[in-house]
């Protein structure tokens, strides 16, 4: 069950980012894409390491809204 609703979260992190990502620059989009899923991850109840090693973003880049 937990397994199945971290793959929704994922599969809903990813929908959402990609979405909204698309209509951004083409390399611009693809980081503002990335930091949306990152963020959909966070709220679904990832932890930040998890959902950053997920959306492939360095440690080192600042994700503060």
């Amino acid at each position: 069950m937990a397994e199945r609703l971290e793959q929704m979260g994922i599969a809903k992190g990813i929908e959402i980012g990609r979405s909204e990502g698309r209509t951004e620059e083409k390399i611009e989009g693809k980081i503002e894409g990335k930091i949306l899923v990152y963020r959909n991850l966070c709220r679904e109840g990832f932890d930040e390491k998890e959902a950053r090693r997920l959306t492939e973003l360095p440690e080192d880049m600042s994700l503060e809204q």
